[in-house]
């Protein structure tokens, strides 16, 4: 007996040491310096645990900044250690040569901090070295600095108490019935060895789930953060009474093998029904393409606010406009129609009975008698140009270029008559080209918000989308900014003679920058996701009064947004 647990306890010791990646997590660290520029760069940092001339088996830290609005890289690197790094700094500007780039020291990754740009081997490049800045002038469209000394990098640890645990009491147990039953099998006549067998093929299974448990925040196939690990005492030295469940929560949101369980799945469904996929209250109409959002209709079809919704609603709006009144400010509120209900049938094909009109014209009507402002609400705008061509992209939420131009032509039409200098740009202003895949942030295309989360592949992106573009988008300039919590921000300038205006809202803000600035001075477009904690309009007063706008236009899609412009509104 003795013997089987001391066998038992040192392959038990074996299991946890080969194991070791799974419940001894090296945490990542910083890396960061200084650098400046003209327009765009990809800056790539390489680590390696071997000499120089092998950069092939090392880590990869890759970067897109845009050295016109910052200078400073920043990244966060996972070494478990290493002893040599290089940067490749490589220009994705029209002009990749000749291009002048200074790189600033300390240089810190982690805690190695470099503050001598001497030992650098430079590749691709001419450069000096003036006080303690590296003066780069390229000579190619990537340049190269390697550090020629060697250097400890090593990233802090994380101990995981939960699965060492496991894989310990797993591990022993798997161990000391192994030889118990091979000491069974030495005594006991006609001992079965397919008992054995399968007893070590359950435990072997039993130690997959646990092999690599995920340290991800989100799952982005499901569209949600994942639970979290509580421990049994927390840093208070309080006992958590449910660690059970929170450990069971934890464990079914990142054991191995969860998210190929998630695709087979979804492969299931996708193919169960031959005329509508649904994943994560997103809805697939395959029969057209057509792709559209279930947490609308649940919420919103056939029904009509609440007194205390349209008494939110009210408050915030006679709120704005006391702002933008004493601020000499004119107020406009755009709305644009949810994309299911311009395209009901399309997407539903009956199998809901969706009608949000009512609940939209029941707000505008509401808000008109009790402030005397003229919601501006595009459903008939957007209604008669479903009739033509696409007033939404089939493959995500936002309504398309030709959507936005109604809207924006519509808006400029009620302003200009209050302020007849500025200018609306016709058609003639613009030049098209066609793209099969999803614009809504300025020079960004992609699959689109809806299909990333319902397909992986490119099988339905099979319309051709008509974009617009400005003949005067050199002669503008804009600054970008991110902000917190995907907020996200540009200040643009055109230099006309025309007034000034902030553009606040949504994401359904981002298609109307091909036209919107284009007819002001000066454009602070600031773009707030409405789940965001910080899409709270009161934080932004103070940047709204230093920009001296003179109009202040809300853009926002589905009238329940006016529920939303103030959190504190009760």
């Amino acid at each position: 007996m003795k013997k089987r647990t001391l066998l038992a306890i040192l392959l038990t010791v074996l299991c946890l040491i080969a194991t070791n990646k799974f419940w001894l997590i090296y945490k990542p660290t910083i890396a960061e310096f200084k650098i400046r520029g003209e327009g765009k760069y990809n800056i790539e940092l390489q680590l390696n645990q071997k000499n120089n001339a092998k950069f092939k088996k090392n880590r990869f830290y890759k970067k897109e900044i845009n050295l016109s609005d910052k200078s400073v890289f920043k990244t966060e690197i996972n070494p478990k250690k290493a002893k040599r790094f290089r940067f490749i700094v490589s220009s994705l500007n029209a002009s990749a040569t000749r291009e002048r780039v200074e790189i600033q020291t300390p240089i810190r990754l982690g805690k190695v901090t470099i503050d001598n740009f001497n030992d650098f081997e430079i590749q691709n490049a001419t450069s000096t070295i003036q006080n303690k800045s590296l003066i780069l002038s390229s000579q190619n469209e990537k340049i190269i600095l390697t550090y020629k000394k060697p250097i400890k990098i090593r990233a802090s640890k994380r101990f995981l108490f939960e699965t060492f645990t496991i894989i310990l009491i797993l591990s022993f147990l798997l161990f000391y019935k192994l030889f118990d039953y091979i000491a069974d099998f030495k005594t006991i006549k006609h001992k079965s060895r397919i008992e054995i067998i399968f007893l070590v093929a359950f435990f072997v299974i039993l130690f997959i789930p646990l092999s690599n448990i995920s340290q991800e925040k989100t799952s982005k196939s499901e569209n949600r953060t994942l639970a979290i690990y509580k421990p049994f005492i927390n840093k208070k030295g309080e006992i958590n009474y449910n660690f059970g469940k929170n450990y069971d929560k934890y464990f079914n949101d990142r054991f191995n093998g969860r998210n190929t369980l998630i695709k087979i799945n979804d492969k299931i469904q996708k193919t169960a029904n031959d005329n509508f996929y649904i994943k994560n209250n997103y809805i697939l109409n395959k029969k057209n393409g057509w792709m559209g959002d279930t947490n609308y209709l649940k919420e919103n079809s056939n029904t009509l606010f609440e007194e205390k919704d349209l008494n939110k609603a009210l408050k915030n709006i006679e709120r704005i406009k006391k702002f933008c009144n004493q601020n000499n400010i004119k107020l406009y509120i755009l709305i644009a129609p949810i994309k299911e209900e311009i395209y009901s049938k399309e997407i539903l094909d009956g199998i809901y009975d969706f009608n949000m009109y009512k609940k939209s014209m029941q707000m505008k009507k509401f808000i008109k008698e009790k402030t005397g402002i003229d919601i501006l609400y595009t459903y008939d705008i957007m209604k008669n140009l479903s009739k033509e061509e696409l007033a939404y992209f089939k493959t995500d939420h936002h309504w398309t270029d030709e959507g936005a131009y109604r809207s924006y032509v519509y808006l400029m039409n009620k302003i200009k008559k209050d302020f007849p200098k500025v200018y609306i740009h016709d058609r003639n202003n613009f030049e098209y080209f066609n793209n099969k895949k999803i614009r809504v942030i300025p020079g960004r295309f992609w699959k689109g918000y809806t299909y990333n989360i319902l397909i992986e592949d490119e099988e339905y992106l099979t319309t051709s989308y008509k974009y617009f573009k400005h003949k005067d988008i050199n002669k503008i300039s804009y600054k970008e900014t991110d902000c917190k919590n995907g907020c996200w921000a540009r200040d643009y300038k055109y230099n006309k003679d025309y007034p000034n205006l902030y553009f606040y809202g949504d994401s359904f803000t981002l298609n109307m920058l091909q036209f919107i600035p284009y007819s002001f001075n000066k454009t602070k477009n600031l773009f707030i996701p409405a789940h965001r904690k910080n899409s709270n309009i009161a934080i932004y007063e103070k940047d709204i009064i230093k920009n001296k706008p003179d109009i202040l236009v809300l853009c926002f899609s589905g009238m329940n947004r006016l529920t939303m412009i103030y959190k504190d509104t009760k």
